[in-house]
């Protein structure tokens, strides 16, 4: 049976993980706008990167709070833009469609400007300007071509209305009881499609990143006797950082693969799974921001000094980590 209830312990991890997730999150991007020193592109990467894990977070917990009404492919929201500003559910589904590929696109582009300057320092081949800007405009267009496939998937709400009676007759009732729904045709190629194309792009960026990890790992390991050893350090430690991150991203792509075969498979509970699979998606965020706070040796000194578990470093060290990083 489909409860068609707002699931009110969703509703508490919504607005407990979301209030968390937003404090940390935001502190992190205080480290990295203040902490990263004035000089350092990387950074601006490091930025767009933290803005997509807040956006999407704040979509997730603020604005929609989905309730899912699987194994029917379909969903009510219970968050400020759709009791407030009526916005509708579907609307808002492509919009973390949007922010979840923001954020595996934007760590792509943060792999390949690190890439980008350890090349340069071992003088081996690197992408070559036209393969990098090809690849940078991708992670820039991909999140809003997905989002964009996805929103031609909506029925309008008569078609809704007409599926509801001849599909699911005997749920007419709980779905008249809602204030504002949206129901997809799973019978649809195109839905399918736009769904599948979804993951794919977010899949294609997991197969880029881990050559490009594993190519300045070489780097590094070839140039650690042609330069200073305190530079090498800093790019190793921003490698390690980096990859640290790309850790994280499977609490995103597993929970979006279980989704999908929920879809496909309709199995029986299948709401209270979506729920679980909600809940696992929503704490990325929040542990790639925890991973970015203590992977960084700026950032982990800063913390460590406020918690008075390290000796004060003086500014000059400190803001040095990044540089031409």
């Amino acid at each position: 049976m489909i409860s068609f209830e707002v699931p009110s312990w969703l509703i508490w991890h919504y607005d407990i993980v979301g209030a968390i997730s937003f404090i940390i999150n935001i502190f992190a991007m205080f480290l990295i706008v203040t902490k990263s020193g004035k000089k350092n592109e990387f950074r601006f990467y490091l930025m767009y990167s933290q803005f997509s894990c807040i956006i999407f977070d704040l979509q997730m917990s603020c604005f929609m709070q989905l309730c899912p009404l699987f194994p029917i492919v379909a969903g009510f929201s219970n968050g400020i833009a759709s009791k407030y500003l009526n916005i509708s559910t579907h609307v808002l589904m492509c919009l973390v469609f949007l922010f979840v590929n923001m954020q595996i696109h934007s760590l792509t582009m943060c792999f390949i400007k690190k890439h980008q300057t350890l090349v340069r320092i071992g003088n081996t081949n690197d992408l070559g300007f036209w393969r990098t800007r090809v690849i940078y405009a991708v992670c820039i267009c991909w999140p809003v071509f997905a989002s964009g496939v996805f929103y031609m998937c909506e029925l309008d709400k008569n078609e809704q209305w007409r599926q509801i009676k001849e599909l699911y007759p005997s749920y007419l009732s709980g779905f008249q009881s809602l204030r504002e729904f949206t129901i997809y045709d799973d019978r649809n190629y195109f839905t399918l499609f736009a769904m599948v194309q979804i993951l794919f792009g977010y899949s294609a960026a997991l197969f880029i990143i881990p050559p490009i990890a594993i190519h300045m790992i070489n780097v590094l390991n070839q140039n650690k006797n042609q330069t200073s050893a305190i530079l090498m350090k800093k790019h190793r430690a921003a490698v390690k950082g980096l990859i640290a991150q790309f850790s994280t991203c499977p609490l995103t792509l597993i929970p979006n693969v279980f989704a999908m075969l929920t879809v496909v498979t309709k199995f029986e509970n299948s709401q209270q799974f979506i729920y679980y699979v909600i809940v696992v998606m929503t704490i990325h965020s929040m542990t790639n921001s925890i991973v970015i706070i203590f992977s960084y040796p700026d950032y982990r000194n800063y913390v460590l000094e406020i918690l008075k578990l390290r000796k004060r470093v003086t500014p000059k060290i400190s803001q040095t980590f990044f540089v031409n990083v």
